[in-house]
């Protein structure tokens, strides 16, 4: 849906969650409307460590907060 919209009002709600996870963006100022962000602020590994842990929210009345202190 993201690409066939040009709005946001546009898009129709689904029964599902979707979740988009980046792993890498240029920093802001990438050049498009004004200076490229400083070199500091680039990545620019060619190999890095990236994982994320996804909790459900309240399912089954267990809240993922405490569970998450828990491990």
């Amino acid at each position: 849906q993201l690409t066939a919209t040009a709005h946001d009002y546009e898009l129709v709600p689904l029964k599902e969650t979707v979740v988009n996870l980046d792993y890498r963006h240029h920093a802001i100022g990438s050049n498009s409307c004004g200076p490229d962000s400083k070199a500091k602020y680039h990545l620019n590994d060619k190999s890095f460590t990236f994982s994320v842990r996804l909790l459900p929210v309240f399912a089954a009345d267990v809240n993922p907060f405490e569970e998450a202190g828990k491990l």
